[in-house]
């Protein structure tokens, strides 16, 4: 297959991905199967569960002109959903590699709405981008570029998929980000910021017309552009476990956190992080800022440890994909 057809599969396959998460945000019975065809436009189709039913999600994956219909058995579907972060099965004829590797990577957020409606809560996926030594910006700030141009894409990518993207007050503060979908085709996420003060907010008003929520902000914070939410702090921080039940009813079911340190530390050890995305860059920064600060752990078997994990290329580095269990307290450690 040559290259030009091949680029052209994976964004059609990209678009309709886009397809299958808007068709799982808006449907509020349970889903068996999803169909997702691309190649010769896209379509997307979903079948509820019986109401006698239970189980995982069926996934077929057509490509080209072929009619989408609903598998009649196990093993007539072309793929399947393993758990909760990866595809776990192909069968021939597989789609071009492009493709393959933006459903094996993407499709589970698709479905991220499904275990959010389960919770009552936002489903949520962390993301950082670390040097090999564990730092995520120098001893003087400095974090630009520490990710490479595919992470950059991949962070993009995430945001289209997901309803939120979140960041904590400091970040906005050091970075000044738009959060806005740029690199690739999809909507922009809500934006929602940690903190207290709109301080550095500019950077998030002034580049889409959505409100951006300010989740514990001071009681008469008036800005506009801007919905100020103020939210109980125990011992000086928000629960991480109020912030995900408030974006819910807010009605955003799926969110991703790009920072920083304190923020997604914060997330996993509250245990409310469902999935991490941890670039791993080939470089050694030294003193610096370092990826996660939190209690330390007594011994090595009272670390936190992800209930699965996977390394996918990114360029000439690494991502680690984790997910934890959730569901109840200290479940990932020990």
């Amino acid at each position: 297959m040559n290259k030009g057809k091949s680029a052209g599969l994976a964004d059609s396959c990209w678009r309709a991905l886009l397809l299958l998460a808007e068709a799982v945000r808006a449907t509020d019975e349970p889903v068996s199967f999803a169909g997702l065809r691309f190649g010769d436009g896209e379509e997307v189709r979903l079948n509820a569960l019986p109401a006698s039913g239970a189980g995982g999600i069926s996934l077929a994956v057509v490509l080209g002109d072929v009619p989408l219909q609903v598998p009649m058995g196990r093993n007539s579907h072309l793929l399947r959903i393993k758990d909760r972060i990866r595809v776990a099965s192909v069968r021939l004829p597989a789609p071009p590699p492009e493709a393959s590797g933006l459903l094996s990577l993407y499709l589970p957020y698709c479905f991220a709405p499904i275990e959010a409606r389960r919770r009552k809560r936002a489903f949520a996926v962390g993301h950082l981008a670390q040097s090999l030594d564990g730092r995520i910006a120098t001893a003087a700030g400095d974090s630009k570029w520490i990710g490479s141009p595919g992470n950059l894409l991949h962070a993009h990518r995430m945001r289209a998929l997901c309803q939120g993207v979140l960041i904590g007050g400091g970040t906005l503060r050091r970075d000044r980000p738009r959060l806005t979908v740029r690199l690739v085709a999809g909507k922009n996420p809500r934006r929602v910021v940690v903190g207290s003060t709109t301080e550095g907010i500019d950077s998030l008003t002034g580049s889409g017309a959505a409100p951006v929520y300010l989740l514990g902000a001071e009681k008469g914070v008036r800005r506009k552009g801007v919905r100020a939410i103020p939210l109980e702090r125990r011992r000086g921080v928000i629960p991480t476990s109020l912030i995900l039940e408030t974006l819910f009813e807010l009605g955003i079911s799926s969110v991703f956190i790009e920072g920083g340190g304190f923020t997604a530390s914060r997330f996993l050890e509250d245990n409310s992080l469902d999935v991490l995305h941890l670039h791993l860059a080939p470089i050694v920064i030294g003193s610096g800022t370092g990826s996660f600060e939190f209690s330390t752990a007594r011994d090595i078997a009272a670390a936190i440890r992800p209930a699965a994990h996977f390394f996918w290329p990114v360029d000439d580095a690494e991502m680690l994909v984790a997910a934890f269990r959730t569901d109840g307290p200290e479940e990932n450690r020990g």
